[in-house]
């Protein structure tokens, strides 16, 4: 489900999917909504009868991930749990022990899908603060339909440059798994 959310109070919230930018004649966000095959969702706020707006919001949505499930992970520690990988909210993140608690690398985490489906790629999102501690820089990616037997599909990838750039990172594969 896709939730558009403002600070401001009383917005007049439109967006559209098409990748056009919203305008006053745009729908009207009226509440959550399903986006089953992904896609593109522009949103723009409205204050004063549409006398202020906000800066267009542009979110990617790759798959419906309703039926997703963590099944196995490495470690993680309470405050961070592997669910909040898959959780849709940036604002979370899944953290392994540190300090005394620490288990050796490499970590990994296994995401059921709930279906199969098609997957051209993912997209990795870092901490939003100023912490660099559990920012992936190096991963593996693997496939399976049955949850036995994997198909790796990068081994040894890397984000270039992340802990100086913590923006949202997509993989894109070279064919459509």
């Amino acid at each position: 489900w896709i939730t558009i959310k403002t600070e401001t109070p009383d917005p007049e919230i439109r967006y559209t999917l098409d990748g056009s930018d919203p305008t006053p004649s745009s729908p009207k966000y009226t509440g959550p909504f399903l986006l089953k095959e992904g896609g593109v969702v522009k949103a723009l706020t409205f204050i004063n009868d549409f006398k202020e707006q906000s800066e267009v919001v542009t979110k990617k949505f790759y798959l419906n991930q309703s039926k997703w499930k963590v099944t196995d992970f490495s470690d993680q520690h309470k405050s961070y749990p592997a669910d909040n990988a898959i959780d849709g909210n940036e604002a979370t993140m899944w953290h392994t022990h540190w300090g005394e608690k620490v288990i050796k690398h490499p970590h990994h985490i296994t995401v059921d899908m709930g279906e199969i489906v098609e997957i051209e790629g993912f997209y990795y999102i870092p901490r939003k603060d100023d912490n660099k501690s559990g920012t992936i820089a190096k991963y593996s990616f693997g496939i399976s339909t049955n949850g036995t037997k994997w198909e790796t599909i990068i081994q040894n990838g890397e984000f270039a440059n992340i802990a100086n750039n913590p923006i949202p990172q997509e993989v894109k594969f070279n064919q459509t798994f």
